[in-house]
């Protein structure tokens, strides 16, 4: 019988080995001209990415010199899926049994639910709610907040199980800036000590979610997740829970991302940074593996271009899948704002299927395993996190470092960088920031959305973190542009001087920024001189003009604008124009501002300092 066994060549014996130079050729032939030396830039957290990674990049990464890294499946075992584990969004409870009976009928084994505001406060309205349910084919997990002993009671009525409670005392603390009550980690521990008849496994959350949704960066939201399970544990411990208890039931949660590889790669230094930490605990290595569940982010969800939302969300189940989540809840379209939709529900359900059955990404087990740069990043990012987790526990705990302010001062600079990365179109999010569509008819629930007003507290005991989506700015300057719009505020006047060529490009480029504002633009035709452009401005009547042409025709060009239209509305008594310039020549600026230019549109300024200044114009003039 002929041999079957499989061949015993190296996999790319076959292909030519190529140095580190020859890397560098030919990444230098594809930037037709760029230096490579240019392509290098951070992270978020300041950490390097380099143009090209070696096997050198990582020789010193401790990590790989295990034989089992946190997390890696043991050889010959095939990887296991994550579950599947949607959040029901609806609230009302006829609209929410069916949502529960839905995707119990799809396969999810665990039904989330959150108590208050989904589940009513008694047995009974509770066993109505999941009577459509499948008879003990469907476990109910309790998402308890602080009250764990009214979960305790509610999920003792329900036939079937084992039922889930799950408390978190810590992230609604984070949100509404007080210290939780002892009595929560009190009522867990005698839960625990307990023994209770009814089929029943109680559980607590430390999550890094409510300071990603807050704006912390990828390091610091890993650090928000140590302290926030250090915390507990000090909090379980004093509550006369054993160690074992206490570690045992933890479950740990962190945000998916649209950046795929800083996610995958937070994910996979999480499972580092918790080896560590058990390790401190005594616990072996057999047992230093964490049960990770990952959440998608809302902060990135749009309320323009809303579809947007379903393709951000594919991408942090991709990131999620490949990172090594154990369970995922992928958000749907209207979730970031507020609201629920059917559709959008199914989905976002139906996307984890997808990347499961057709994209088969849970038939690697970590697939990042081996790539230089993950492997870099990885490691980078859990020395950075250990770093700011050292920090936090140098200022007393999570607690005292909340008083002192300090993890919301390093999420508030982190998420002031990404606004203005986002207004100077450094990071864009596609129908808001770049590509807006002034005429989409928005569905109802991203068109009825509105974000809630910030409260004016600060918190009774510290700063609290809470979540900010990172459109809500620009699109609260477009609902102004947009209302503005409706008043009579009319269009913005594009100003063209001289033939197409010349003025065609910024023309194009300032349409596109308006737009992103709710501002509609009207391009006149390209003028001969400035006098001849003030006269159609003038004719206009609009309440700003955009001058467009070029750098070398301004100083000319600009000073005979200006006076023009000034003198055309000195004669008709009309409230002067604002007059901004397309470009930005430096050595032009100061000159531009005397001859009367109020402002300039180009590639490095602030969309949200452009639509204010707009906007005080407008709104003053009405």
């Amino acid at each position: 019988m002929a041999d079957q066994s499989p061949p015993s060549t190296p996999l790319f014996a076959a292909f030519p080995k190529s140095s580190a130079a020859d890397w560098a050729a030919r990444a230098r032939e594809s930037l037709k001209g760029r230096s490579l030396e240019s392509l290098p830039g951070e992270t978020e957290d300041g950490l390097p990415r380099e143009p090209i990674y070696s096997e050198a990049s990582c020789a010193q990464l401790l990590h790989l010199q295990l034989v089992d890294p946190p997390g890696a499946v043991v050889e010959g075992e095939l990887p296991a899926a994550w579950e599947i584990r949607q959040h029901p969004q609806c609230t009302e409870a006829a609209a929410l049994g069916r949502e529960l009976a839905w995707l119990a009928a799809r396969g999810q084994r665990v039904l989330p639910l959150t108590l208050g505001r989904q589940v009513p406060r008694d047995g009974q309205a509770l066993g109505r709610l999941l009577s459509g349910l499948p008879s003990g084919k469907a476990v109910v997990e309790l998402e308890a907040g602080p009250e764990v002993a009214l979960a305790h009671r509610l999920l003792g009525t329900l036939p079937g199980g084992p039922h889930v409670l799950l408390a978190d005392w810590i992230s609604p603390a984070l949100i509404q800036g007080k210290h939780p009550l002892a009595t929560t980690a009190r009522d867990l521990a005698h839960l625990w000590a307990a023994s209770n008849p009814e089929p029943l496994s109680a559980s607590w959350l430390a999550s890094g979610v409510t300071a990603h949704e807050a704006g912390a960066s990828p390091a610091q939201e890993l650090a928000c997740w140590l302290a926030c399970w250090t915390a507990g544990l000090r909090d379980l411990e004093e509550a006369g829970a054993p160690l074992e208890e206490a570690l045992a039931g933890a479950r740990h949660e962190l945000a998916a991302g649209r950046e795929v590889f800083d996610t995958m790669a937070k994910l996979r230094a999480a499972r580092l940074l918790a080896a560590r930490i058990l390790e401190a605990c005594g616990r072996p290595p057999e047992q230093r593996r964490i049960v990770l569940r990952v959440r998608g982010a809302l902060r990135t969800q749009t309320r323009h271009d809303p579809w947007t939302n379903l393709l951000r969300a594919t991408l942090q189940g991709f990131a999620a899948g490949v990172g090594g989540a154990d369970s995922l809840h992928l958000p749907s379209m209207a979730e970031g704002l507020g609201q629920t939709d059917e559709q959008a529900r199914r989905l976002a359900a139906n996307t984890q299927v997808i990347l499961q059955e057709e994209a088969h990404l849970a038939r690697v087990a970590d697939p990042g395993r081996g790539s230089w740069y993950l492997e870099s990043l990885t490691a980078g990012m859990a020395e950075a996190a250990w770093s700011l987790f050292q920090d936090l526990e140098s200022a007393g705990g999570w607690w005292a470092a909340l008083v002192e302010g300090l993890p919301q001062g390093w999420i508030r600079e982190a998420a002031e960088r990404r606004a203005a990365r986002l207004a100077r179109r450094r990071e864009a999010l596609v129908g808001t920031s770049v590509y807006p569509n002034l005429a989409e008819k928005l569905p109802d629930w991203a068109r009825d959305s509105h974000d809630p007003e910030a409260v004016a507290s600060t918190g009774d005991d510290f700063a609290p973190l809470r979540p900010r989506r990172l459109a809500e700015e620009l699109e609260a300057l477009r609902r102004r542009g947009e209302a503005a719009a409706t008043q009579g505020a009319g269009p913005v006047w594009l100003a063209c001087c001289g033939p197409l060529r010349q003025h065609k490009a910024r023309a194009d480029f300032c349409r596109g920024l308006l737009a992103a504002g709710g501002w509609r633009s009207i391009q006149g035709e390209g003028a001969a001189d400035g006098d001849l452009a003030a006269a159609a401005a003038f004719q206009s009547g609009a309440p700003v003009t955009i001058l467009c042409s070029t750098d070398e025709s301004y100083p000319e060009l600009a000073p005979a604008f200006v006076a023009g239209l000034r003198r055309r509305e000195g004669e008709a008594g009309r409230r002067p124009a604002l007059i901004l310039l397309a470009g930005h020549p430096p050595e032009q600026v100061d000159a531009l501002r005397d001859a009367g230019v109020a402002g300039f549109l180009h590639v490095k300024g602030s969309m949200s300092d452009l639509f204010t200044q707009i906007l005080h114009h407008v709104e003053v003039s009405t």
